[in-house]
């Protein structure tokens, strides 16, 4: 038996200073099984940085960010008449990652709705409001229309201190950036 074929071995190949090609590079390991060596996958070196750093700052968020609020209210109609239990969500808009959603609600018999909800983050939140509908529709799933919320509107703190007054909406009409969704 050779020593350098049954001991625990680990190898590491990194670059020695900061170049393009270091975020290439690969490290292969050996793990010991109870068999022998098992070769495991290969990881690349920039993607695990890269993992890493959005993992910390995400997490930190929480301990680091700052609450910010914000609100809407409006009224929605489709032909003419009240949309009545219209699905109407607050979301903040994160980009990189999953959006946060800070509040939702039903219209009322009226049409009518009000949002207001806080997220914590490092940067602005990008509040939005997504009004999922069948208004004048016969096609599968509803039709999303997403409307964002000034910065003016946007307060630090947990409740919201002005609301976005989205105003009347007549949902039959076709809307610029109308999306479908089959999942919200």
């Amino acid at each position: 038996m050779r020593g350098g074929d049954l001991r625990f071995r680990r190898t590491l190949f990194w670059a020695v200073g900061c170049c393009n090609s270091c975020w290439k590079r690969v490290v292969p390991f050996r793990s010991k099984e109870a068999f022998g060596f098992v070769e495991q996958p290969r990881i690349t070196i920039g993607k695990t940085f890269l993992l890493l750093t959005l993992t910390f700052f995400v997490g930190t968020a929480e301990i680091f960010g700052r609450d910010q609020a914000a609100g809407a209210t409006g009224k929605l109609l489709c032909k003419g008449k009240p949309a009545v239990g219209v699905s109407v969500k607050l979301w903040d808009d994160d980009s990189p990652d999953l959006d946060d959603k800070m509040d939702e609600t039903t219209t009322d018999s009226e049409g009518r709705f009000q949002l207001e909800g806080h997220a914590r983050e490092y940067t602005n939140i990008d509040p939005k409001i997504n009004i999922d509908h069948d208004c004048d529709d016969r096609w599968l799933c509803q039709r999303r229309l997403t409307i964002y919320i000034p910065d003016s509107y946007i307060n630090d703190g947990g409740r919201a201190e002005r609301f976005y007054d989205v105003g009347v909406i007549e949902l039959s009409g076709e809307f610029e950036g109308e999306k479908r969704d089959c999942i919200h």
